[in-house]
């Protein structure tokens, strides 16, 4: 005789235990999370008037509510090409250090 659910006691779906587990990854997940009530405590801010209003770059969906993007987008930033380096004055050439230029992460030095 086949033993069923009903006669082992065990009722609980698969369903029911996908929904389990969910719950239970998801509160584990919580456990470590810190809770941030403060905006300054927060690692970065990015505040919506520090974002260039480069329409064909930047979207944010308080400057235009009428867009073809979904409601789910609220920011949107593309990739800017990076601008062209312009050429050193001839008269600053002995001054400019032609391998740093593109260093953005250092303060430039006269040489």
């Amino acid at each position: 005789m086949a033993l069923d659910d009903s006669m082992t006691g065990n009722n609980v779906k698969p369903k029911d235990n996908a929904l389990r587990m969910v719950e239970y990854l998801s509160a584990l997940a919580r456990i470590n999370v810190k809770i941030i009530r403060i905006v300054d405590e927060y690692q970065k801010v990015i505040w919506t008037h520090d974002i260039p209003r480069e329409p064909k770059y930047c979207f944010v969906r308080v400057w235009d509510e009428e867009d073809e993007r979904g409601d789910d987008v609220w920011i949107e930033v593309k990739k800017f090409p990076e601008p062209q380096l312009p050429k050193v004055p001839d008269t600053c050439l002995d001054w400019a250090d032609q391998e740093t230029l593109r260093n953005t992460r250092d303060l430039p030095e006269l040489l």
